[in-house]
């Protein structure tokens, strides 16, 4: 296993998904390849494995290129059983009921 490469994949593959959220647009394969400073031949390797597993569909007439929804439904099921609701969901009951208020928790990302 080459760790260099597996880690510059995995930026590629994240700088991908990012590329689509900045243009919120689809997008030709030269193009996908210009937003992430990328060799065309490197970016059609990952979009041909996104697009096999279902992370990216293809729209051959107009040769764009756009993520499905399985991305956001992987993240929707990670975020639905995060570990922190399990410990802070009976506290944020408790002030819900001693107060007669809306409780709702918020996290910080980032800076």
């Amino acid at each position: 296993m080459n760790v260099n490469r597996d880690v510059k994949t995995a930026g590629r593959t994240l700088a991908l998904f990012e590329a689509f959220r900045r243009t919120r647009a689809p997008m030709t394969l030269t193009r996908l390849a210009a937003e992430l400073g990328a060799p065309i031949s490197s970016c059609h390797g990952l979009v041909r494995t996104l697009t096999a597993r279902g992370y990216l569909y293809t729209n051959e007439r107009k040769r764009t290129i756009y993520p499905t929804k399985r991305l956001f439904e992987i993240a929707e099921t990670i975020a639905r059983h995060d570990p922190i609701l399990e410990r802070v969901g009976p506290l944020l009951a408790q002030l819900r009921d001693a107060t007669g208020e809306t409780v709702l928790l918020g996290r910080r990302q980032g800076d």
